[in-house]
């Protein structure tokens, strides 16, 4: 029978190297992944999100919620609420509650 060349092995243990890379990328993501519930300070957002009472909160704490999370406001130039709101709503909806809360 044929004996296995050099760069089969190495194609066998790079497909293989690849596979184990796959396997840890996806644990990590599962374990970094918003998990139910999205909260900051004392405030449960997807509950406040499900309720509709973001709009409760002043701009400022809006803009730190938004801040905390990373979700990115430096853009919005309107005055009012509705921005942050809607930065928030999008970005509860990546929550593994959604639809459950």
């Amino acid at each position: 029978m044929d004996e296995m060349t050099e760069g089969d092995i190495e194609k066998n243990q790079n497909a293989e190297d690849e596979e184990a890379f796959s396997e840890l990328r996806s644990e990590i993501l599962q374990k970094v992944a918003l998990s139910r519930p999205i909260c900051y300070d004392s405030y449960n957002i997807c509950e406040l999100i499900a309720d509709s009472k973001l709009a409760k909160f002043s701009i400022q704490m809006l803009q730190n919620i938004c801040e905390h999370f990373d979700i990115p406001i430096t853009d919005i130039k309107v005055k009012g609420k509705a921005p942050y709101i809607e930065r928030l709503i999008t970005f509860g909806k990546k929550c593994t509650c959604q639809g459950k809360v």
